[in-house]
């Protein structure tokens, strides 16, 4: 079964050319590509034209030391991987170099070439990995970035707390509004730091209810700022579990609905304003005028009996007409305002 074939170049640097082939027909058995170049001058033009993958860097060259390449990189403040060859005796020069980066060194003995595609294969393998993981960092700290920036741009309240009920982020919104800022309240209780003593037990049974893996709920309480001053919440919570399926966060979402209650009692309170209002005009304006016309109609009654007039009998039907209308509308005015309304119902 043939190793399965690597995409990239190794440059090998050897002022042996007799040796460079042979390295690269040992790596390019095993489906590794490979260039070469015999001075560091030559090196760092192939370099130019097309960036290795990885160097194969003989610290011997004619006239030079192959460790140049190595500084020139660092200068211009490139990194590229490398391993370095080097004869029998050099190992010392060869530690020195793995300190300053080298992934790997090989002597240049009997059993070199042997070693090679072994050691150049582990490496561009170990290179892969590196690279891919730094590219999963990078996807992972761009995913957070963009998730922050949706949070901290949310007008509702964000709030992430632990199985324990600890704070583990809460977005912007909530931290302007409460005075709280994360690092201030990170790892703290969020019902002991935020919850009133009343609405504790509900919030802290809707919890428990998400912890142990319930779907979403809602419900409705005050939290405390930094002002001591109260704001009243809606919350749509749910649970966020690990991979296998225990809760591992639990989120709420909140609005803050403080305007909206303050707005339903004003609504009430004017709404029975004018409903005493009326019932007052009804009871001292009306009934009183109605009073008065059913007294002229009695008089009136009266004045026909004494003289034997046949209209004396519509004066009393007038009269009685009149007191209906007067118990109605007084019963009118006792049903709009019977007792003081509340938000939730009649008061006790």
């Amino acid at each position: 079964m043939h190793p399965s074939p690597i995409t990239e170049t190794v440059l090998i640097v050897d002022d042996d050319a007799g040796l460079a082939r042979l390295v690269g027909k040992a790596l390019n058995r095993e489906g590794i590509r490979t260039t070469a170049a015999a001075t560091v001058a030559e090196a760092l033009e192939r370099m130019k034209e097309r960036s290795p993958a990885m160097l194969l860097l003989d610290l011997k060259l004619k006239g030079e030391e192959g460790v140049e390449i190595v500084n020139q990189l660092e200068r211009s403040g490139r990194s590229i991987p490398f391993i370095v060859m080097t004869g029998q005796g050099d190992e010392r020069v060869a530690v020195e170099m793995m300190k300053r980066g080298a992934m790997d060194y090989l002597v240049k003995d009997a059993p070199f070439l042997d070693r090679v595609p072994a050691v150049v294969r582990r490496s561009l393998e170990q290179i892969a990995r590196d690279r891919r993981l730094a590219e999963t960092e990078a996807a992972l700290r761009r995913e957070h970035s963009f998730t922050s920036a949706i949070l901290d741009t949310a007008g509702a309240f964000v709030v992430v707390l632990d199985p324990k009920g600890r704070v583990v982020r809460l977005n912007r919104a909530f931290e302007q509004t409460t005075g709280y800022d994360l690092d201030e309240v990170k790892g703290e209780s969020f019902f002991e730091r935020f919850i009133e003593p009343e609405d504790r037990r509900q919030v802290e049974g809707v919890f428990a209810n998400l912890r142990a893996g319930s779907g979403a709920t809602g419900h409705e309480n005050a939290i405390r700022t930094r002002a001591c001053g109260l704001r009243r919440v809606h919350w749509t919570n749910t649970s966020l579990k690990d991979a296998e399926g225990r809760v591992e966060f639990v989120i709420g979402t909140g609005i803050d609905i403080t305007g909206t209650r303050e707005l339903e009692r004003e609504v009430l309170q004017a709404g029975e304003t004018e409903r005493r209002r009326i019932s007052q005009e009804l009871h001292d304006g009306i009934c009183q005028q109605l009073a008065g016309i059913e007294l002229m109609s009695q008089v009136l009654e009266q004045r026909l009996e004494r003289e034997s007039r046949p209209e004396a009998a519509q004066a009393a039907t007038i009269a009685a007409g009149v007191r209906q209308a007067i118990a109605e509308t007084r019963m009118l005015s006792r049903g709009l305002s019977p007792v003081p309304v509340e938000k939730e119902g009649l008061m006790a």
